[in-house]
């Protein structure tokens, strides 16, 4: 229903860049609009448009979202607050229980103590490596700062950090039509970084030897 795909995750200047190389490939975007209906018949699926615009289809993907599933810890007392809320070393309010992962909302102290949930393999398997170091008394604070990759046919997606809060966008152009946006709070610093480019054009690159 959104403007863009993905408005959610990355800036609307790279959301549209990603549209377009879709569209490119023949892939029919429709952003912005309401299903009224969909309904199985005989050999195909029906979906009705808000506006009475009806496609058919052999197959139905339906991608709407991910909620936590914060049963268990619910039944056990734990507080939640937009998952299992932990401290910045990944404990829950029961000191004697850890969470990690998909499930669980931390405070970052890199965006002021915001908390945070994250739904990410990465972060997930770093978020479990700490989580079980601190079981042992590592007593370690998460400061690791989201990010991840995605490639969109010849072009790679790369995200670091988190946008929401920035007033300030500085884009830099670079070889090959790629590009990088960072994105900067009220103070003028750094909280996150998105670029897209032909294959691994936005990365940085190392002197030889």
């Amino acid at each position: 229903m959104a403007s863009h795909p993905d408005r959610r995750a990355i800036p609307s200047q790279i959301a549209e860049i990603v549209s377009r190389r879709h569209r490119a490939e023949g892939v029919d975007l429709l952003c912005g609009i309401k299903i009224a209906g969909i309904e199985e018949l005989p050999g195909e699926l029906r979906i009705t448009l808000a506006g009475g615009h009806m496609i058919a289809a052999d197959l139905l993907v339906i991608g709407i979202g991910a909620a936590p599933n914060t049963g268990l810890a619910e039944a056990a007392g734990l507080a939640i607050e937009n998952g299992i809320a932990v401290d910045s070393y990944l404990r829950t309010s029961d000191p004697d229980i850890f969470a990690a992962g998909d499930c669980c909302s931390y405070p970052l102290s890199l965006y002021g103590g915001r908390r945070v949930r994250l739904e990410s393999w990465r972060n997930a398997h770093e978020q479990g490596t700490l989580a079980a170091a601190n079981m042992m008394g590592c007593q370690e604070q998460i400061t690791a700062v989201r990010w991840f990759w995605s490639d969109q046919y010849d072009l790679t997606l790369q995200i670091a950090g988190l946008a929401e809060g920035a007033v300030t966008q500085v884009r830099r152009d670079m070889e090959a039509g790629a590009l990088i946006l960072f994105n900067l709070d009220p103070e003028g610093r750094l909280i996150a970084a998105s670029g897209i480019g032909p294959g691994n054009a936005v990365c940085p690159r190392h002197p030889p030897g």
